[in-house]
């Protein structure tokens, strides 16, 4: 059975000429209206480089970092000098390291402990030469890898010259300090007579070695105690009260002669070692 078809109208084919003027109607209307407002319009719309905003202000930021906490160290640390030198390092903070010690629970009364401390600095001055300074330098030796200082000092001790000792009080809770000086037997024979005086200086902060003369030593402050010579062994021993990391300051020389009875032979000296006498040092008491 056959059903009967409605045939469709066709429209005639456009030739070339109106097929590109269609095409480009089109675009114009899919564009919008080519107007100067819609042109402003559309180049304000477009994106901000927020990539170059950002490292601008990463620059700026920088520049900020590197230069602020500079000016901050020359104010805080050193008015003269950023570096941390032998003549500055002093300057440098010393944080708590006995932190909450003081809760920990202890005996009443506190058991007895010690330790020894041995100078932190040795130095010779002379009155004869005032501007002279006795340098590390000449007990330096050279090995292999460089130049190197031994612990050891001399400590000389005459007429013209003394000495220049310093400690550090360490540890926590050990805060009575009490200074020993030991000489042999043959300190208390011919030849060694007069009488050692020894002095507490002005000096709280670590003394550089390396400027240090009879003209740039800290003052005297009080005589500690008069040390007899030619009596055989020498042991004297003083107590004094020190508080942790307290850098105690002390000069031995010999006592003028119009102090000493008129006697002008006092003459000591000694290379100071950590394991025989004669000897310097601190003994550290406990106080809890």
């Amino acid at each position: 059975m056959l059903f009967a078809t409605r045939s469709n109208q066709y429209a005639p084919l456009l030739d070339d000429s109106q097929l590109a003027h269609d095409n480009r109607e089109s675009s114009s209307s899919d564009l919008g209206p080519s107007t100067p407002y819609f042109d402003e319009k559309k180049r304000k719309s477009q994106p901000i480089p927020w990539t170059f905003i950002v490292v601008i202000l990463c620059t700026l930021l920088n520049v900020a970092l590197s230069v602020f906490p500079a000016m901050f160290s020359q104010t805080k640390v050193s008015q003269t000098d950023t570096l941390v030198t032998r003549q500055n390092i002093h300057l440098l903070r010393r944080p708590n390291q006995y932190i909450g010690f003081d809760k920990i629970p202890r005996p009443s009364p506190p058991v007895g402990r010690q330790l020894s401390t041995y100078p932190t600095l040795l130095s010779l001055v002379d009155s004869a030469s005032p501007d002279t300074v006795f340098e590390d330098d000449f007990v330096a030796q050279m090995v292999h890898s460089g130049t190197i200082t031994p612990d050891d000092r001399k400590v000389r001790i005459t007429p013209t010259m003394s000495t220049i000792v310093q400690f550090r009080a360490i540890d926590w809770g050990m805060e009575i300090c009490e200074l020993h000086i030991h000489l042999p037997e043959s300190y208390g024979q011919e030849g060694h007579s007069g009488s050692l005086g020894v002095y507490r200086i002005n000096s709280t902060i670590p003394l550089d070695s390396s400027s240090l003369s009879y003209n740039t030593r800290p003052p005297r402050v009080v005589r500690q105690g008069v040390i007899p010579l030619g009596n055989g062994v020498v042991t004297w021993h003083r107590k004094f009260s020190c508080a942790t990391e307290e850098v105690l300051s002390f000069e031995l020389s010999c006592l003028p002669s119009e102090e000493s009875g008129g006697d002008p032979g006092c003459f000591v000296e000694w290379v100071q070692i950590k394991d025989a006498l004669p000897a310097i040092h601190m003994v550290q008491h406990s106080t809890i």
